[in-house]
């Protein structure tokens, strides 16, 4: 015990009673199992690294290939996918006038179809609510020929006793 204690105030230096840190050897940081740990997790970490660069690599070389495609499809289709830049040919199929006059159509055709809901609204809801009238009416019907007949019933049935009794 003596031994290893006398091996660990090696690394120290005494001056004026403050304990000073002295630079251990290499060979007793390599020694160590935290330094190994470190060293073979930085070897993966860059192993990753590696293998996260190729695949972006590969990742802008498909990019950049399909990026061509897309030019050569849209220049051989005269399809326009919506970017601005690439559109410019529009304007030359159709004049902006004559996209504000379809707007406008459109514009009216929603106007007409909104005003042509609510008027069917408005209607279905007075249709419910008359169903609702009718149905509570035929409840109350109901409800009345019950009492009538519990009623017609009840005086049956005292009219036949009373007529048991008188005999």
């Amino acid at each position: 015990m003596r031994c290893v204690i006398d091996w660990h105030i090696g690394w120290f230096r005494r001056s004026s009673s403050v304990l000073q840190l002295r630079e251990p050897p290499d060979s007793v940081i390599e020694g160590a199992a935290t330094y190994r740990i470190l060293i073979e997790a930085l070897a993966h970490y860059k192993n990753s690294a590696e293998v996260a660069k190729e695949e972006l690599r590969q990742i802008r070389d498909e990019l950049t290939t399909l990026k061509a495609e897309r030019r050569e499809f849209e220049q051989k289709s005269h399809v326009c996918f919506f970017v601005p830049s690439r559109c410019d040919w529009l304007n030359d199929v159709f004049p902006q006038a004559e996209a504000n006059l379809k707007c406008d159509e459109l514009n009216q055709l929603l106007a007409k179809r909104d005003a042509d809901l609510v008027r069917i609204r408005e209607s279905r809801d007075a249709l419910q609510a008359e169903v609702h009238e009718r149905k509570s009416k035929d409840a109350d019907k109901q409800q009345s020929v019950h009492q009538i007949k519990t009623l017609a019933t009840s005086r049956a049935a005292s009219l036949f006793f009373h007529c048991v009794s008188l005999n």
